[in-house]
């Protein structure tokens, strides 16, 4: 099962998510608002820019899942390659967005989107597990939807990957 939301006329971000994700996206605002956090959303799009956050990102990407007691799928070099490739090519295109959530400018979670025509789809997306009190992952899932509903390119947004991992 791949997730998808249809943009209707006129989509409101609080009709997009459920109650409880907005609690939960609250909560976590709250809780960087009382512990003193500065945060700042960026996107990188030009190919300078994926190249210098990729390291980085990839290093959450293979901590988060060992973090959660698996393998990660970037532990093999081939899939690795691959998976660099992919980004890379596709940056180079104007067809990749990264979006981080930073937390007093450490990367605290991620998402790699596919600019897809009238499709955004995200390809990858993991968290910092030292954040996890903060719900980044939730967030940046949740501004990179608000940013896809707001941009008139877009129908819709492909989660492309049905339930996380760790969840199964």
């Amino acid at each position: 099962w791949v997730p998808q939301v249809v943009f209707g006329e006129d989509p409101s971000l609080n009709d997009l998510l459920s109650r409880n994700m907005r609690r939960q996206i609250k909560k976590a605002w709250n809780r960087l608002e009382t512990d003193g956090h500065k945060v700042d959303m960026k996107i990188a799009r030009t190919e300078f820019e994926i190249m210098e956050v990729l390291p980085k990102i990839e290093k959450i990407h293979v901590e988060r899942d060992h973090d959660t007691g698996r393998d990660s799928d970037l532990d093999d070099p081939k899939v690795n390659e691959l998976w660099k490739r992919l980004v890379l090519a596709h940056g180079a295109t104007g067809q990749i967005e990264i979006s981080t959530m930073l937390i007093d400018g450490e990367i605290a979670g991620f998402v790699i989107g596919i600019i897809d025509d009238d499709a955004y789809r995200v390809f990858d997306g993991h968290f910092n597990s030292d954040f996890h009190r903060y719900s980044p992952g939730r967030i940046i899932e949740a501004a990179v939807l608000e940013r896809a509903v707001v941009d008139a390119r877009f129908d819709g947004l492909d989660w492309m990957a049905g339930v996380a991992a760790e969840k199964i």
